[in-house]
C-alpha cells in the first residue's frame, strides 16, 4: 500500500520561499477535493494533508473519505532554547489532540513527550533543512536523540539532500547515540535510537506532483493497519526527487494560482494558461491567440506557439516542464540580448533617458528568473549541516571534491589562457579532485585545443570591447548557467574573470553558498613594479 504523507492545501496561508512571500502569494492554492482526485489518479492508496499548523482541510476530506485520508498536520514546533524552527509530521488525530499539540508546540520536548507517551504517529520532516535560518547541526543531533522516524524521501529537496540524510540514519551506531546522549543531556527516545524508520511525502504546494513521493507498507489491507505499522516505523520511502525545473515550477504555479485568485481578468491571460498546461497539458485555446496578436516582440510570440500544439494533452510532465523551460530560456535570452543591444546604442548616442530606459527594461527578465534563484537557494540550503553532521560523527563521505573554475578568456591567444589549461589538465592526475573548466563561448567561436571537463556555455549577447577588437564581451546565458551549475552538483567555485561570467557565477554561488575563491589574471603590483 501507498501514501503520500506529506502535502497542502490551501489552507496553508504563510509560504516560506523568498519569491512568493515578495508578490504576497499564500503557500498553496490546491483545494482539498482536487488533492483527493489527484491522488486517486496517480496510484495512492491512502494520503494525508499535512498543512502548516491547521487541520481544517484535513478533517473536512476525511470526514468525506475516512478510509482513505489520514489525518495529518505540519506543526511547527520549537527549540525553546534559542526558538529554532523544526517541521513535525503528526497523524492519526482528532481536534481534541490537535488543541493539545497546539499548546505544546512552543517548546519541541514537550510535545515529543506527548506524542510518545499518546503513541501518535510523527516523523521529523527534512530534518536537515533550516526553517527559519537558525538550524545547525547540534539541533538535527537533538532530533536524532528525541525522534525515531525520519522523513528521508521529500518531493521539494534534491535526490542529493535526501540520500544524504539517509545515508546518515543507516550509518549511526549505538556509539554514535551514547555520545549525542552525553554531549546533549538528553535521553534516546527508544532502546534502539540507533534504528531509525523513514517515510516519504511530496511536499506539493501546486498540486503539481501529488502522489510522486510517497510511503510504501506492504502487506497492509487497510488504513488501519497502514496507521500501525506506520507507529512502529515499519515502512519504504519511494518516488521521486525535486530537481532544478520541477521546484522552479512549483514556485510558478503557485504565483500563478496566486495572480488568478487575485484578479478575475488574470484567470484570462497567458499565466493561467500556463498554469493548466503545466497541470493537465491543456493547450492554448482561442484566448490566447487574441492575447498573443498583442504581443509586439515578433520572437517572443514564435517562443509561445508550441503551446497551441494539440498533441500536449498527451504529453508528460516532464515533457511539459522541459517545454516550458526552454521557452523561458529563450525569452529571457532574447530580452536579455535587445536590452544590451539597445543599451550600447544609448551609451553610444549619449541618449540618458534613453539609457535608464534600457537599464529599467531589466526588470521583467530579472522578474523571470526570480523563482530559478529561489529554486537554487532552496536547494543547497542544507548541504552545509548534512556535511557537518557526516563529519562530526566521522562517518565517510564523498571520495572527490568537484570544483567549477569560470574563464573568459579559454579563446585568447595569451599567458592566463595557456595557464588554464594547464591547471585543467594537471588536475586530472588528482583523484580527490574533479575539476571542470566553464567559459562562455558564441556560435562561431571554436578552440582547437579546449581541454577536457570543459563545458561550454552560450552566450544571448556579445560585443566587440572598445580599444581591444580582438577581445569580446560575452553575457552568458542565464537559465542555462543556473541550470548548469545545479546539475554538476559542485563542491566550490573558482572565478577568474570579472567579466559578466564571474559576475553571474558570483551571484549563483552566493545565492547557493557555495565557496568562492576569487584569482586575479595579473598580479598588478607586481607589474606595476617591473614597469616602474
Amino acid at each position: 500500500m501507498k501514501a503520500d504523507l506529506h502535502c497542502h492545501s490551501q489552507y496553508s496561508k504563510h509560504p516560506s520561499d523568498w519569491f512568493l512571500q515578495r508578490i504576497g502569494s499564500a503557500e498553496s492554492y490546491t483545494t482539498p477535493d482536487q488533492i483527493y482526485h489527484r491522488m486517486k489518479e496517480r496510484g495512492m492508496d491512502f494520503f494525508a494533508i499535512t498543512d502548516h499548523n491547521t487541520m481544517e482541510g484535513s478533517l473536512q476530506l476525511h470526514e468525506a473519505y475516512p478510509e482513505t485520508v489520514i489525518r495529518g498536520v505540519e506543526s511547527t514546533a520549537y527549540f525553546p532554547e534559542d526558538q529554532c524552527k523544526v517541521h513535525i509530521l503528526i497523524y492519526d488525530i482528532g481536534i481534541e489532540e490537535f488543541l493539545r499539540i497546539e499548546s505544546l508546540r512552543t517548546n519541541i520536548y514537550l510535545l515529543q513527550d506527548y506524542l510518545v507517551e499518546s503513541e501518535i504517529p510523527h516523523a521529523v520532516a527534512h530534518a536537515t533543512f533550516s526553517v527559519n535560518g537558525t538550524l545547525t547541526k547540534d539541533h538535527v543531533e537533538r532530533l536524532l536523540l528525541l525522534f525515531s522516524l525520519f522523513e528521508t524521501r521529500n518531493g521539494s529537496r534534491t535526490e542529493d539532500a535526501n540520500h544524504g540524510l539517509s545515508y546518515l540514519l543507516n550509518n549511526l551506531t549505538p556509539l554514535h547515540m551514547d555520545q549525542l546522549s552525553q554531549k546533549h543531556g538528553l535521553s534516546p527516545v527508544n532502546e534502539t535510537p540507533w534504528i531509525k524508520g523513514e517515510i516519504g511525502g511530496s511536499d506539493d504546494h501546486s498540486g503539481l506532483y501529488l502522489g510522486e513521493t510517497y510511503t510504501e507498507i506492504p502487506h497492509v489491507k487497510n488504513v488501519q493497519e497502514f496507521i500501525q505499522m506506520l507507529r512502529q516505523g515499519s515502512c519504504l520511502a519511494q518516488g521521486r526527487h525535486s530537481d532544478f525545473r520541477s521546484l522552479t515550477f512549483h514556485f510558478y504555479k503557485v504565483a500563478v494560482d496566486f495572480s488568478s485568485h487575485r484578479s478575475p481578468a488574470a484567470s484570462q491571460g497567458f499565466l493561467s494558461s500556463i498554469g493548466e498546461y503545466l497541470s493537465t497539458g491543456k493547450p492554448f485555446g482561442l484566448r490566447d491567440k487574441l492575447n498573443l496578436s498583442k504581443i509586439k516582440n515578433s520572437a517572443v510570440k514564435e517562443h509561445l506557439r508550441p503551446f497551441f500544439a494539440k498533441g500536449n494533452k498527451n504529453s508528460t510532465m516532464t515533457e511539459r516542464r522541459d517545454l516550458l523551460y526552454t521557452t523561458l530560456t529563450n525569452i529571457t535570452d532574447d530580452l536579455i540580448q535587445d536590452i544590451f543591444t539597445s543599451l550600447i546604442e544609448k551609451v553610444y548616442a549619449g541618449d540618458v533617458i534613453g539609457l535608464m530606459r534600457s537599464i529599467s527594461s531589466l526588470i521583467p527578465p530579472t522578474f523571470l528568473c526570480a523563482p530559478f534563484f529561489s529554486s537554487l537557494k532552496y536547494h543547497y540550503k542544507d548541504k552545509k549541516i548534512l556535511t557537518d553532521l557526516l563529519q562530526s560523527l566521522h562517518i565517510a563521505q564523498r571520495e572527490h571534491t568537484r570544483i567549477l573554475w569560470f574563464t573568459d578568456t579559454l579563446f585568447e591567444l595569451n599567458g592566463p589562457a595557456e595557464s588554464v589549461k594547464q591547471i585543467v589538465q594537471a588536475a586530472q592526475k588528482i583523484d580527490e579532485v574533479e575539476l571542470i573548466l566553464v567559459t562562455t563561448a558564441t556560435e562561431n567561436e571554436t578552440c582547437e585545443d579546449v581541454p577536457p571537463n570543459t563545458i561550454l556555455l552560450p552566450a544571448c549577447f556579445s560585443m566587440e570591447m572598445p580599444h581591444y577588437k580582438d577581445i569580446l564581451l560575452r553575457i552568458p546565458s542565464l537559465l542555462k548557467t543556473i541550470e548548469k551549475i545545479d546539475a554538476l552538483n559542485a563542491h566550490a567555485l573558482v572565478l577568474s574573470t570579472p567579466g559578466p561570467l564571474g559576475l553571474i557565477a558570483h551571484m549563483i554561488g552566493r545565492v547557493s553558498s557555495l565557496p568562492i575563491h576569487g584569482i586575479y589574471h595579473t598580479d598588478f603590483a607586481e607589474q606595476a613594479y617591473a614597469i616602474t
